[in-house]
């Protein structure tokens, strides 16, 4: 589920992709995804803001 975010102290708005994850081995793919999308620096490619997890979801914070 993506939603679009609003950060209290900046006004700024963002979207998060939250995914949920069942077992480790998914919750590793996750972090993947994560760290190799902080990578990325391009123009066409959204820019990762930040990245949070909890007991069962990962919440992926990107530009609109």
């Amino acid at each position: 589920m993506v939603r679009r975010v609003i950060d209290k102290n900046s006004g700024n708005q963002y979207a998060a992709k939250f995914m949920r994850y069942n077992d480790p081995l998914m919750k590793e793919e996750l972090m993947t995804e994560l760290e190799v999308m902080a990578l990325l620096d391009h123009t066409n490619i959204v820019q990762i803001i930040d990245g949070y997890e909890d007991k069962k979801r990962l919440a992926i914070v990107t530009e609109l």
